[in-house]
Order: C-alpha cells, then sequence, then structure tokens
C-alpha cells in the first residue's frame, strides 16, 4: 500500500496503516497528498457500496 502511494516504508507511515479505524481510509489527492479520511455515510447504500468487509462474512449472526 505505501509503496503503491509513493510513501516511504517508515514505523510511523506502517503505524498510520495498522491503526485505522472502521470508517477510516488512506485517500491521496490528485497532488500526490496523502491522509486518513474518515467517511461518515448518510445512506445505508453508500455503507454497502464502499464496505470492504469480504462477504462469506456478512451472513453470519452473532450468537454470543
Amino acid at each position: 500500500m505505501l509503496e503503491f502511494m509513493n510513501k516511504s516504508i517508515t514505523e510511523e507511515n506502517i503505524k498510520m496503516l495498522m491503526e485505522l479505524e472502521n470508517r477510516q481510509a488512506v485517500f491521496q489527492d490528485l497532488d500526490g497528498r496523502v491522509g486518513v479520511i474518515e467517511f461518515d455515510a448518510v445512506f445505508e447504500q453508500f455503507i454497502e457500496c464502499f464496505s470492504t468487509t469480504p462477504e462469506d462474512t456478512l451472513n453470519y449472526e452473532d450468537v454470543s
């Protein structure tokens, strides 16, 4: 991911990726600036559209 965005593989950059929370993503603009954005969907369809949860885990019911 860091190589794809032309970012140095440093402890700080690795930590940034590893500590992303739900609704957060790394974004690169047209000028090459990279930062963390937080996605706050207004509609459920947006959440489904941008979901990176594997489909085979979506149908499981929590029985705890």
